[in-house]
């Protein structure tokens, strides 16, 4: 299909979509309690991806497998897109980015730096990316797993994420296989 066709379908698609007129990602700053520990969950701001590339640095061993350039256009795509931080001290601990579109809600990365998990910031900030897909009338909500990431796997499928498909050599670093997980919301079948 030529390039042109396909932008012109992808519209088309879009403006279709369920709440398309009326699509709106508009996530408002909220202090949270968790563990006696208060974190500041906000929307990104570019001048937030130093601090976010650290976030990737003490996760994923030094690595930032997501560049500048990737959460740039993220978090500039505020149709689409929700980049959510939480922030302990004044310091970004944890993130969330979330795509939009086509009725779903698309969980393209979470990182939380070690010292900060299992206190229920990723739950948090995955009910926060629910409710925002289904105020946006999203028909699910989808992410990938690392086949070898057991307690990641859990963890989604504690809260009501199932296994729906192998996706084959995904991940690019170790040419790893993934697990895609999705959340149907309510009303959906």
């Amino acid at each position: 299909m030529p390039t042109i066709l396909k932008k012109f379908k992808e519209k088309f698609e879009h403006l279709l979509s369920p709440g398309a007129d009326d699509k709106k990602i508009d996530f408002e700053n909220q202090t949270v309690t968790l563990d006696d520990q208060d974190y500041l969950f906000c929307r990104a701001v570019v001048s937030s991806i130093p601090e976010m590339l650290s976030v990737e640095r003490a996760v994923y061993n030094g690595k930032t497998p997501i560049n500048y350039a990737v959460f740039e256009k993220q978090i500039q795509d505020v149709a689409n897109q929700l980049v959510l931080l939480v922030r302990f001290e004044d310091r970004v601990v944890a993130y969330v980015a979330c795509n939009y579109a086509h009725g779903e809600a698309r969980i393209t990365d979470i990182a939380i730096v070690p010292r900060f998990q299992r206190r229920g910031i990723a739950t948090k900030m995955l009910k926060f990316v629910i409710a925002e897909a289904q105020k946006l009338r999203c028909r699910r909500v989808s992410l990938d797993v690392r086949q070898s990431n057991l307690q990641g796997q859990k963890f989604y499928g504690d809260l009501g994420f199932k296994k729906e498909r192998i996706k084959h050599h995904y991940f690019s670093d170790n040419d790893e296989n993934a697990y895609e997980y999705g959340y149907l919301l309510k009303g959906e079948k």
